[in-house]
């Protein structure tokens, strides 16, 4: 949905919602109408209460032009046109040269559609406050439907008051509603606002509308938001910054290998960019997340569970990529206790099947909440095991048992086709169950999923291990299978 804006706002719509309840439903009834500046609920409870002091310094001062002035301006702002109308002929009573209580007077006819007692004021008026007088003939011939006359007499206006905000900015008006963009620029700015259909931030907050108030949003609420909204996808927002050229090339021959891209065989013809724009990632979040500077932090532990070293890279393409699975199986333990029925031998042996790896690597940058901390994923690599950490939304807690189920959650629609494409990972929801059966299939302990909730996300946590190799164990899964 596009809306065209003014960037300098004198007027617009207000709706007031109001709600009637029968025995059986509850009916909404919507009301359009337009005031000066826009009156919300909470402006109008504010001037109900100036009115209120205005009205009892009036009890006071009942002669008193400036108190009468200000309560005609505010009836006017409340849609109380008859009010302000009377409280303009006390003004013209005191002082029959106001101007200021005639142009008043005016605008309540106008919202009266009383156009023949809008003109005779216009006449009385003469030159005084041309630029009043001129936004009142062309209210006046706007609403008579005369809009060559409204452009005609702004414009002439314009001529003698240049600097008029307020002639430039209903000329604008006017263009706009003949869709006459490229004239509407000679007289105000226009901005081109799009849906996001996204939790949106203002200087890195989040803020809600309830009411008539506004309100940060906590973070639980962005979060809970972000997962309901219509389309949403927080892999395809836009996205500008710096790719890693060498990720994107890797990237792209894996591509290549699998042969499900439009790629020529020959990569070093093309760009980075050309890839991106082929895989339809340019601009986009998701390319960020895989080769640009969403990061990861990845740390070796020793024979003690110390830490031995501690590294951030930047693009998780670099946990995905065959270079990352081989240093994981270079790191690890390769001698290991192999279990035979009731024999035991230490034998040298893969520390992990690399499919499983790029599985536990692949659902963290799949599924990571990037909206919290770009996703916080941590690989602990110890000798004999891995961990994989990143963070989730908490309604994930409930697959984090389910190893066979085939749902899945996820707001990173387009990185998953990425990674499926590049044959990372499986059909959408395969994953937990891969990992099991792998594991399984090669003698492996069970591995281990945790989930840990905070208040507003949680932190989701597998890790696989490297320990003694059951050999029954995979020996009975392949007669299972082969049954």
């Amino acid at each position: 949905m596009l809306v065209l804006l003014l960037l300098v706002i004198v007027s617009c719509q207000t709706v007031t919602y109001t709600k009637e309840i029968d025995k059986k439903k509850s009916i909404y009834y919507l009301y359009t109408h337009e005031q000066v500046d826009g009156l919300t609920k909470q402006r109008k409870l504010l001037l109900q209460k100036v009115k209120k002091k205005l009205l009892a310094n009036n009890k006071r001062l009942p002669t008193d032009s400036k108190i009468l002035l200000d309560l005609a301006q505010i009836s006017f702002l409340l849609g109380e046109y008859q009010d302000s109308i009377d409280y303009c002929r006390k003004i013209l009573k005191l002082d029959i040269d106001s101007t200021q209580a005639r142009v008043i007077m005016a605008k309540n006819f106008l919202k009266q559609k009383n156009y023949h007692l809008v003109k005779i004021i216009i006449d009385q008026l003469g030159d005084h406050d041309q630029i009043e007088v001129a936004n009142l003939k062309a209210q006046t011939a706007i609403a008579e439907e005369n809009y060559r006359e409204a452009f005609g007499v702004l414009k002439g206006a314009l001529s003698k008051h240049s600097d008029s905000t307020v002639l430039l900015m209903n000329l604008g008006l006017i263009c706009l509603k003949f869709k006459q963009l490229v004239q509407a620029r000679d007289y105000c700015i226009i901005l081109e606002i799009k849906n996001p259909d996204y939790v949106s931030s203002w200087q890195e907050r989040a803020y809600k509308r309830t009411g008539s108030s506004v309100e940060e949003m906590k973070v639980g609420e962005q979060t809970a938001l972000a997962m309901r909204l219509p389309g949403d996808d927080y892999s395809s927002l836009p996205w500008h910054g710096e790719v890693n050229v060498a990720l994107v090339m890797d990237f792209a021959n894996k591509i290549v290998e699998k042969g499900t891209c439009d790629f020529p065989s020959d990569l070093s013809r093309i760009s980075s960019s050309q890839i991106l724009r082929i895989m339809r990632l340019d601009g986009k979040m998701a390319a960020g997340i895989l080769f640009g500077d969403v990061p990861v932090r990845i740390a070796h532990y020793d024979a003690d569970d110390q830490v031995a070293s501690n590294v951030v890279a930047k693009g998780l393409y670099t946990i995905l990529a065959d270079s990352f699975i081989n240093h994981i199986q270079a790191a690890s333990e390769r001698r290991g206790a192999t279990v035979d029925g009731n024999s035991t031998s230490l034998k040298e042996h893969q520390p992990y099947p690399p499919k499983l790896l790029r599985e536990i690597l692949a659902n963290a940058v799949a599924h990571a909440l990037y909206q919290r901390w770009h996703g916080e994923i941590i690989v602990d690599i110890y000798l004999d095991r891995v961990t994989v950490r990143n963070n989730a939304s908490l309604e994930a807690e409930v697959f984090a048992e389910q190893w066979f189920s085939q749902q899945t959650l996820t707001t990173n629609k387009l990185l998953m086709e990425v990674l499926r494409t590049a044959g990372i990972t499986d059909e959408l929801g395969t994953g937990k169950a891969n990992v099991f059966r792998l594991a399984m299939e090669n003698g492996k302990e069970e591995p281990i999923i945790t989930f840990l909730k905070t208040n507003y996300f949680a932190k989701w946590q597998i890790t696989v291990y490297n320990g003694q190799r059951h050999e029954h164990i995979g020996k009975l899964l392949n007669k299972l299978s082969s049954s």
